[in-house]
């Protein structure tokens, strides 16, 4: 089940924080820092409708603004962000 707590970690002063919900709630996603903020990457909506289990596989992306407190959703292009190496 996808939680809807929000929170992130303060190292200055050692505490969770909560923050604003994402627009389109995830797990098993890919998450990496930027210079203002949180990029999160893909990952999978897991729903329960009328007690049947479903998931969706997200190719979104959201930005989480630290200035703003916000959460923004991002373009997926094309452009190569990463490389798998397959051994």
């Amino acid at each position: 089940m996808v939680q809807t707590d929000r929170d992130r970690f303060n190292p200055r002063n050692r505490m969770w924080v909560e923050i604003a919900p994402m627009h389109q709630p995830r797990v098993s996603h890919t998450m990496c820092a930027g210079k203002k903020g949180l990029f999160v990457v893909a990952g999978i909506d897991h729903i329960v409708e009328e007690g049947h289990d479903r998931e969706i596989i997200l190719n979104s992306v959201e930005f989480y603004c630290v200035q703003s407190g916000c959460w923004q959703v991002r373009a997926l292009n094309n452009e190569k962000c990463c490389t798998i190496i397959r051994r």
